[in-house]
């Protein structure tokens, strides 16, 4: 009986090592993994942060609407106001994150 509890001893060692294993393992993958897929929970927060402020998001649609997304762009490119635009549009990703 002694030398089956050494072998159960023995064998619960080499799964506990094995197991430690695969946890560092798996932890690396997840770290590549995470880094992968940021821009899905860049996304998500965006989602949420619009979903928050429905009448805002109203009020630009119909703006949009009415006015038409050519002549928006059309004025902003005029303007001058793209890369303003454009590098507020940035810090505000990058604020989400």
């Amino acid at each position: 009986m002694n030398n089956r509890l050494r072998q159960i001893a023995q064998k619960r060692r080499m799964l506990v090592a094995e197991a430690a294993e695969q946890r560092g393992a798996l932890a690396a993958h997840a770290v590549t993994l995470r880094q992968k897929l940021g821009w899905v929970d860049m996304f998500r927060r965006g989602g949420s942060a619009l979903a928050s402020r429905p009448l805002l998001v109203g009020a630009v649609a119909a703006g949009m609407m009415v006015i038409g997304p050519g002549r928006i762009l059309r004025f902003v490119y005029r303007s001058g106001l793209l890369i303003p635009i454009g590098l507020r549009v940035l810090r505000i990703i990058r604020a989400l994150r």
